[in-house]
């Protein structure tokens, strides 16, 4: 079975130059259209999706998290879950909202962890949507960059190279 190494920005995939993967761009669009292709040339058995995401709640630390669920925080109105096809288990289990912003402030937290979230990113939501879509087991895998909140944005900027080094720390336990 092969597998396919995605993330949806460059700066996450800095530890893993001497790895194949693709980078399918930040955003739901990006991401959508980016693992659609993805899957449609390199067709993986498996696809494994590493990248960073913020912290609703506390607590999280800095370990790598799996998406159970993910749904979109954004529309005004419920597009339900997308639950990921693949059954193994390669970490603990988290609920992630997906939107088109990124999440930087307090009120946009706040209403993430009302809708049940416990991290928050730009693309998981439609990750598990086109692996269903397309009937390839995808396991988005997360680790926290920032709490979601003021200043975070600017936060990821210093933080994205220590968080892509702790995902190849995973990746090297756990996938390699």
């Amino acid at each position: 079975m092969t597998d396919l190494l995605v993330f949806a920005h460059p700066d996450e995939a800095q530890a893993f130059a001497d790895v194949p993967h693709v980078v399918t761009g930040f955003g739901k669009v990006n991401g959508a259209f980016g693992l659609t292709k993805a899957i449609l040339e390199h067709k993986p058995g498996r696809v494994f999706v590493l990248g960073t995401a913020g912290s609703l709640r506390d607590g999280l630390g800095t370990k790598v998290y799996q998406a159970k669920t993910a749904f979109q925080h954004d529309a005004p109105f419920s597009a339900g879950a997308h639950h990921g096809i693949g059954t193994e288990q390669f970490g603990d289990y988290v609920t992630i909202a997906t939107g088109d912003t990124f999440v930087a402030d307090a009120e946009k937290k706040a209403h993430c962890l009302e809708l049940g979230a416990d991290l928050v990113d730009m693309e998981t939501a439609v990750y598990l949507q086109i692996g269903a879509a397309l009937d390839t087991p995808v396991y988005v895998l997360k680790t926290p960059s920032d709490d979601a909140d003021e200043g975070a944005d600017k936060l990821w900027d210093i933080v994205v190279k220590e968080c892509s080094q702790r995902l190849r720390a995973f990746y090297d336990a756990n996938l390699a």
